[in-house]
């Protein structure tokens, strides 16, 4: 279906307009019945041969001889002329005593009309509008005012018109000097693309939908208290933004809690008819003011979707009005037996982010017993023999298991070490560095060292598949500077690191820091581990010797969650200190909190 919202064809028109006006082309020949003809029947003959169906004191009816002329239905047009060119008084129409007399020139009207075929319309609020050809020398916007061809605009004026018809807002200066150095119906028809795709598109369009739905974030009378129907308005801004098919507009707010299935946007745009005025004065007498609410809500659906007033039908059935006193209050019933509930809108990311939490929480879980590890549960390390080793700076040399950089101290450098082991599961690296020549295991004057980062990765021994860097989960260290923690090493940072410096300590001891890995290691084959050591803080802060020592975690001996729970109660036990106790009080002694200490002033 055809979108009523967003014409493609740059005939920018307001709601109302569209659903109200008629395309058709006038022909200056041919004659309207409710334009030329029904004034005229009206103003002289529906008064005997009209819609009044009043009856007189005997239940006989006023309309004379059972004949209509507001209706087309069988009439003997040949007779109707003759009656009104009579000269006889006994014949002529109007007669006499009616002091009503056709002018010539109407005469004349209504026999061109009935000799053109007595053609009658309908209401014009129920005649679809048509669609005519738009003359060659008309724009189509000008022909549908009836206006003459415009000027042509200039560059800027015509982007500023557009912006301020489509969004409402003006161009920015650059998107205006850009069209002016273009000004080519191509350029323009981008601009009007990307105003139509823009959410200002609904903002500014929404207002005249929101207008005919009288809608406002207050209740109105005397309190005039917030209200909380924004849900609508974004409702309305969203359904122009998408474009939606009139018809399923309409249904949605009529009906939208009705749909199968319905939506929870669906029950919001029913939110058209709680637009109504809420008095909450003291005084009021509830179901008067529902009664108006009522009322409100027939002439709000009569004006919007009927394009007609309902007002004279509330009090009788208006003889020259298609509504009828019966169908009034029969739409007055519909709405008057509806439920109104407040509905709580669903929050569109609840589901997103209860997955979230639950992720959360299972990962919480999972890392739950490394606060409190069972007993025996140990990380056991083996040196590894050394099958290359490479230094960026220096000259790197090893012998089975230990490494020794030699040559001139540079102020950087980066070792790059391979180690081959058969075995299977490993789940740590140790980096053990070794003191040497009375000072500690950094090659500076007085033993200290930055490692800047640790880089691991991971390839079967039979090339079965490529090296993979593994994910390292956590660092621990015999010691740390300050400032130059374990957690340093691991950060993808060169730019920081871990150093072994601690005043308090004696400098000539070993070293070490441990690297967890995230999933243990397990190549059928063996493994082929390539660690790679940067060392990046410069004034010659690089390792001495040190050895490498890979990881095997000792199975926990016991049951492990039987353990977690005694040191988890160990720990709130702990913590009792720190609590804040709560009392719960019965509903009869809460009140006592808040009274005074006078049993005259107990409430």
């Amino acid at each position: 279906m055809t979108s009523f919202f967003r014409p493609k064809n740059l005939i920018f028109v307001s709601l109302l307009t569209s659903a109200t006006t008629s395309f058709a082309a006038e022909n200056e020949q041919a004659l309207s019945y409710s334009k030329d003809i029904r004034p005229i029947l009206s103003k002289n003959c529906f008064k005997c041969h009209g819609p009044d169906d009043a009856k007189d004191e005997s239940g006989k009816s006023l309309r004379k001889a059972g004949f209509r002329l507001d209706i087309e239905d069988d009439q003997d047009w040949k007779e109707v002329v003759a009656r009104i060119i009579a000269t006889n008084a006994d014949d002529i129409m109007p007669p006499p005593e009616a002091n009503k007399t056709l002018k010539p020139a109407e005469i004349a009207l209504l026999k061109r009309w009935i000799n053109g075929g007595a053609n009658y319309e309908k209401h014009w609020a129920f005649v679809s509008p048509q669609k005519s050809p738009v003359p060659t020398s008309s724009h189509p916007v000008d022909h549908l005012y009836g206006i003459p061809l415009a000027a042509k605009a200039d560059p800027y004026t015509l982007i500023r018109r557009v912006h301020l018809d489509l969004i409402g807002l003006p161009p920015t200066v650059e998107a205006a000097d850009a069209f002016a150095a273009n000004p080519t119906s191509e350029a323009f028809e981008a601009i009007v693309d990307r105003l139509l795709k823009s959410p200002r598109y609904g903002e500014r369009w929404a207002r005249r939908w929101l207008d005919l739905a009288r809608y406002a974030d207050t209740n109105g009378y005397e309190k005039d208290r917030d209200r909380s129907i924004w849900p609508y308005r974004d409702y309305v801004i969203k359904s122009l933004n998408a474009d939606k098919p009139f018809d399923q507009f309409t249904i949605e707010q009529l009906a939208g809690d009705m749909l199968p299935n319905a939506t929870p946007e669906q029950i919001v745009a029913t939110g058209f008819h709680r637009n109504t005025m809420l008095n909450e004065e003291g005084g009021i007498d509830p179901l008067e003011f529902r009664f108006h609410a009522m009322t409100d809500r027939v002439a709000t659906t009569g004006t919007t979707w009927l394009g007609l007033t309902t007002g004279c039908a509330q009090c009788h059935t208006h003889k020259y009005d298609p509504i009828t006193h019966h169908d009034y209050f029969g739409l007055m019933a519909y709405f008057d037996n509806t439920l109104e509930p407040d509905y709580h809108i669903p929050d569109p990311t609840l589901g997103e982010r209860n997955q979230t939490n639950l992720a959360q929480a299972k990962k919480l879980l999972t890392e739950l017993p490394n606060h409190w590890p069972a007993p025996g549960a140990q990380v056991v390390y083996k040196p590894q023999l050394i099958h290359s080793a490479t230094a960026a700076n220096s000259t790197l040399s090893f012998d089975k298991f230990v490494a020794t950089p030699t040559g001139p101290i540079p102020d950087q450098d980066t070792y790059t070490v391979s180690i081959e082991t058969k075995d299977h599961n490993f789940s740590a690296l140790r980096l053990k560095t070794i003191a040497f020549n009375g000072k500690g295991p950094g090659r500076t004057a007085h033993g200290n060292y930055v490692l800047s980062e640790i880089e691991v990765t991971a390839a079967p021994l039979d090339n079965s598949s490529p090296p993979q860097k593994i994910t390292l989960a956590k660092a621990a260290a015999s010691i740390e500077q300050e400032s130059f923690p374990a957690a340093h090493a691991i950060d993808g940072k060169l730019q920081t690191g871990w150093a072994i410096h601690d005043a308090t300590k004696p400098p000539h001891q070993n070293q070490h820091v441990d690297i967890f890995f995230a999933q243990p290691i397990n190549h059928p084959s063996g493994t082929r581990f390539t660690i790679t050591l940067h060392q990046n803080h410069g004034s010659q802060h690089t390792i001495g010797t040190f050895q490498l020592l890979l990881g095997k975690t000792t199975p926990p001996k016991g049951d492990p969650s039987e353990h977690l729970q005694k040191s988890y109660q160990a720990w709130l036990a702990s913590q009792k200190n720190n609590l804040t106790p709560w009392q719960t009080l019965a509903p009869d002694k809460a009140c006592l909190l808040y009274t005074s200490p006078s049993p005259r002033d107990r409430g």
